[in-house]
């Protein structure tokens, strides 16, 4: 005689799964205004504070993607709305949670890999002098230097193109080579003197850097006298 199956159970199974729980009112995932990520994907988990979520649901949101950096980006500004979307097309039950028309920007910044450096610039290098933490290196600061198992790991994180200390270091650290783009060649507070000639008279004018620039490149500086401009450094002051 043939078995009977109950479908009842099974089914009321598969209902339950497919139910999306009902979010408490005025919870939603919160979306922080800074993060920093180690590699090229960033996911949610990474972005956001997932604690709205159901227990069951949190892993699995934590690790969908919202955005990928693109080789040799290192800092994305974004719309949280954007994320959002991202999320919501690669995970839907998680409309019930996330913002929809949050316009707010946030920062996310690529934290610096020692892995990845040493693939694309070769050898490591040895700082010369102490840096606090948030201050870009110049030239002057690093030496070439072998690789071992001293590598400090996340040394730098980039901000608009240049690298900057992710925590203070000590004259001596071990990091992964930097590419030469991402070394300062003038700092903020940095003394510049300035040189103009006009006719047979030669003008020369002291003034401070107020951002980071690469070596040859423009940088804004203030005067004495307050004035903020753009100008091209023909030299540098003492530190």
């Amino acid at each position: 005689m043939p078995v009977a199956i109950p479908l009842l159970p099974i089914v009321l199974i598969a209902a339950a799964a497919a139910a999306a729980p009902a979010p408490a009112t005025g919870t939603s995932v919160v979306f922080a205004d800074s993060a920093l990520v180690d590699g090229q994907d960033v996911r949610l988990g990474e972005m956001a504070d997932l604690s709205a979520l159901p227990v069951e649901l949190r892993a699995r949101a934590a690790g969908v993607v919202v955005l990928r950096f693109a080789p040799g980006q290192w800092s994305v500004r974004t719309p949280v709305r954007r994320l959002a979307e991202r999320a919501r097309g690669q995970l839907p039950i998680l409309a019930h949670w996330l913002p929809r028309d949050d316009a707010r920007m946030v920062t996310v910044r690529r934290i610096f890999s020692p892995v990845a450096a040493s693939a694309q610039t070769g050898p490591c290098m040895r700082l010369t002098a102490p840096l606090a933490a948030g201050a870009s290196p110049r030239a002057a600061d690093l030496e070439p230097a072998p690789c071992g198992a001293r590598v400090t790991p996340r040394a730098f994180y980039f901000d608009r193109g240049f690298a900057r200390a992710s925590h203070n270091l000590e004259a001596g650290t071990t990091v992964a080579a930097l590419p030469t783009s991402a070394v300062a060649g003038v700092r903020p507070g940095d003394a510049i003197l300035l040189f103009a000639r006009v006719g047979p008279v030669a003008i020369e004018r002291r003034v401070t850097a107020v951002q980071a620039a690469g070596a040859g490149q423009p940088v804004f500086v203030r005067g004495e006298d307050g004035e903020v401009f753009s100008a091209m450094p023909e030299g540098e002051g003492p530190r």
